[in-house]
């Protein structure tokens, strides 16, 4: 990451107040992280969820860092940064605050049966 990304600081949300920003890249811990990454993602599929805010659930939970989440699951936000919202960036580049029934709608929205999504 750090030849793309200037500083470790940008991982941490404001909003969130259970991460504290990494000093440089050699310190950077799973605790200094905010978002998650979409293991599915693609620049063919603009669609795609490409990254968002950590507080996302399936109302099953995390397994092995992955929360696998299926248009079926009860997917949602959990209590958190934005409460009860969260921020999704897409492939095609733009980011949105969606509340629980846009996240769904986003997730079908993928064309993926499971979204897979790594977890920090």
């Amino acid at each position: 990451m750090s030849n793309e990304l200037s500083t470790p600081k940008i991982l941490v949300c404001p909003a969130d107040s259970k991460r504290v920003n990494a000093s440089d890249f050699a310190n950077l811990k799973r605790a200094n992280i905010s978002y998650f990454v979409g293991m599915d993602a693609a620049d063919t599929n603009p669609a795609c969820i490409l990254s968002g805010d950590r507080n996302i659930t399936n109302g099953m939970g995390v397994r092995a860092r992955i929360l696998y989440v299926t248009t079926n699951d009860p997917a949602g936000w959990s209590p958190g940064p934005h409460n009860l919202f969260g921020n999704l960036l897409l492939s095609d580049g733009s980011v949105q605050q969606d509340s629980t029934a846009r996240l769904r709608q986003a997730i079908a929205n993928t064309g993926f049966l499971t979204n897979r999504f790594l977890m920090p």
